[in-house]
């Protein structure tokens, strides 16, 4: 007789559950990685993911894919190298959010806007915040806002994120003085 079960997360296969931000913020802490300006590519190895940087169609920053080989599942996190660092940094942590949020909902992600006003799906926007939460994490940001460190360009450059990902991540902590 066959049974038909939920497919559980918990039980999977994965070297480690990973599917919330604090998940992977207790991962970088758990693994020693570099937190200001995170080790983005660090994390992505300690989660399994490799990155590739190449030359993409200049609206695409990246895109998260699956590849199948020799039987082996591999997420692989594609990077616009004409990109700036910055964008860079946050292309790489907002895959990592897709990887860890809706890696059993698809195989594929192409983005192809972040922050540019341009209306986003939920997927979209819940990847944004996960990367924010990840680059800037709350308690950094305020430990830093608390020792003086208050102009968007300081902060920005601590985190090694854009001024307008730093404002956004602000906006989110419930911050005044950021502009959006």
């Amino acid at each position: 007789m066959a049974i038909i079960r939920k497919f559980n997360r918990s039980a999977s296969t994965d070297s480690g559950i990973y599917n919330t931000s604090d998940d992977v913020l207790r991962l970088i802490r758990d693994k020693n990685i570099q937190t200001a300006p995170l080790a983005v590519e660090k994390l992505a190895e300690a989660l399994g993911l490799d990155i590739r940087y190449g030359s993409l169609n200049n609206e695409i920053p990246g895109a998260l894919k699956r590849e199948i080989r020799d039987n082996n599942n591999k997420w692989i996190i594609y990077v616009n190298s004409k990109h700036s660092k910055t964008r860079q940094r946050f292309t790489i942590a907002h895959e990592i959010a897709h990887y860890c949020l809706h890696r059993y909902e698809k195989t594929s992600f192409e983005d192809v806007v972040f922050f540019r006003g341009i209306a986003v799906s939920s997927e979209e926007y819940a990847a944004n915040k996960f990367a924010g939460e990840i680059l800037m994490p709350e308690n950094i940001f305020r430990e830093q806002i608390k020792s003086g460190m208050t102009k968007i360009s300081d902060l920005a450059d601590y985190f090694g994120v854009s001024a307008l990902a730093l404002r956004v991540r602000a906006k989110h902590l419930g911050l005044e003085g950021h502009g959006l």
